[in-house]
């Protein structure tokens, strides 16, 4: 690998290293970077066209292509269209295809968006609406959720306000639909349960 050639570089256990490009004339703390990564071998997967590009869990990492806002020099939120791409470069959720991709928030909060037990919230363009997709790009619950609870509390009804949601915990998601919040398993059934 040519780490000369690159202004960022970001290496994870598994051989993968992100790496990114700084647009000519502009310097690291810029929104003008652009990423992409390299195999463990040091050979380009993904060439540096990314504006965003999240860390690798479950072997995939959501991308986008967009904007960044700035408040002097402290980003307030990522603005653009959301995909997921996993280790062997293939978009398996398209750029743009759902409107968000992991959190709800995700266009302020980019580092957010996660997997979950191998299952990702996505939302759809025209109805707004949630469900699941897996870590092979596979919607495996239909978009049709109102909401979902993403900070779901441990048995001690304890979380840290800059964790990363965690739809999914136990295999059980919560869900809103209708004015109804209950618990679904990753098939999509409906689990019967207290709700609080």
């Amino acid at each position: 690998m040519e780490e000369h050639k690159y202004d960022k570089i970001k290496k994870y256990p598994n051989g993968i290293t992100v790496v990114g490009i700084a647009a000519e004339g502009y310097n690291l703390t810029s929104k003008a970077i652009k990423y992409g990564f390299l195999d463990k071998t040091g050979k380009e997967i993904v060439s540096c066209k990314y504006d965003y590009f999240g860390d690798f869990k479950s072997n995939v990492a959501v991308v986008g292509i967009g904007n960044y806002n700035f408040w002097g020099d402290c980003s307030i939120g990522f603005f653009g269209k959301w995909g997921c791409v996993n280790t062997t470069g293939e978009e398996i959720v398209p750029i743009g295809k759902y409107k968000y991709v992991g959190f709800d928030g995700c266009c302020k909060f980019p580092y957010m968006a996660a997997f979950s037990e191998d299952m990702l919230a996505v939302c759809e363009w025209e109805t707004e609406k949630w469900g699941f997709v897996d870590n092979t790009g596979n919607e495996i619950i239909p978009c049709k959720y109102d909401n979902i609870d993403w900070f779901r509390s441990d048995t001690n009804n304890n979380r840290s306000l800059f964790s990363p949601p965690k739809p999914f915990a136990n295999g059980l998601a919560r869900v809103k639909l209708n004015d109804r919040w209950f618990y679904i398993d990753k098939t999509g059934n409906e689990v019967n349960i207290d709700v609080n």
